[in-house]
């Protein structure tokens, strides 16, 4: 019973996220209109806890529609959206979930969402520290930052040096650099593991920005 209301929750949420932005192809068209609709306070429980999001549900002609993305990420679920042919994909979020930690392959994906995917590449000593190596590609039709957020090496918070701008279907190879001052501070000879969020924006307007769950990684 449980799994069934959760289901129909999320279809909700998908089919919410459709009429108020998106163009489905079920529709066979694409336009805009105003609809009536009900805000009721409503609460989304989930596993007990109550849902807490900036996007209000509300109700359309009986029924009743959550945001996509709050409810899709509390139920451990990936959400990305592609402007180019609206569309809304929600699937496993383990390769961004704060409670997974990944063991250094080549070519490792760390993030993979709204259009942005970020692979690992390797570690290696640069000119001011060491450089962990990362391929972004961006397959969206907007120009994107990406910057690093709560970042710690070994277990220790550092402030790396990185900011890396991508534009509208390109791909761009960058380093997020520790510098060697961050690592004699804290007797850091290799990069064993380290951990952070990606925190991503539209570069001419700092707008449309969406955070990554915390990501941990295992370097072999």
């Amino acid at each position: 019973m449980k799994y069934h209301r959760l289901k129909d929750m999320l279809l909700g949420a998908v089919l919410a996220s459709l009429i108020v932005g998106a163009a489905p192809t079920a529709f066979a068209k694409v336009s805009k209109m105003n609809i009536p609709v009900s805000f009721n306070n409503i609460k989304v429980i989930i596993d007990g806890k109550e849902l807490k999001t900036d996007k209000e549900p509300f109700t359309y002609e009986g029924t009743t529609y959550l945001p996509v993305r709050a409810v899709a990420e509390a139920v451990g679920k990936n959400v990305s959206w592609d402007s180019t042919t609206q569309t809304v994909t929600l699937g496993d979020a383990a390769e961004t979930s704060s409670s997974n930690t990944q063991t250094s392959t080549a070519d490792s994906v760390l993030y993979n969402s709204n259009g942005i995917k970020i692979t690992y590449k390797n570690v290696t000593d640069g000119l001011f520290g060491k450089d962990i190596n990362l391929l972004i590609e961006n397959t969206s039709n907007k120009d994107y930052t990406i910057q690093a957020r709560n970042f710690s090496v070994n277990g220790y918070m550092v402030d790396p040096i990185f900011s890396c701008e991508v534009s509208a279907g390109k791909k761009a190879n960058d380093e997020i650099t520790i510098t060697d001052s961050y690592l004699k501070e804290n007797s850091i000879v290799d990069i064993n593991e380290f951990e952070l969020e990606f925190c991503i924006f539209e570069t001419d307007s700092w707008s449309n920005s969406f955070d990554s769950n915390k990501i941990s990684y295992k370097v072999k």
